[in-house]
């Protein structure tokens, strides 16, 4: 397995994207939990789950042979 120069450039530039994108997420989620706390978050992951949950019986279920 061998990169070229042009995929490690790549390679490169895309994990400083994703290491500079990772740190305004985490930056963005403190400063809400700062603002809101864990109540909110909670409830937000309990809404998500249970959306999820309701999509994969429904809509995508899984088969199981």
């Amino acid at each position: 397995f061998v990169l070229t120069d042009e995929q490690t450039n790549l390679l490169i530039i895309g994990n400083v994207v994703a290491f500079i994108v990772a740190l305004l997420a985490i930056k963005t989620f403190i400063g809400f939990l700062t603002k809101n706390g864990f109540k909110v978050f909670g409830y937000y992951r309990i809404i998500a789950g249970i959306i999820l949950l309701l999509i994969h019986l429904f809509i995508h279920p899984l088969s199981i042979i």
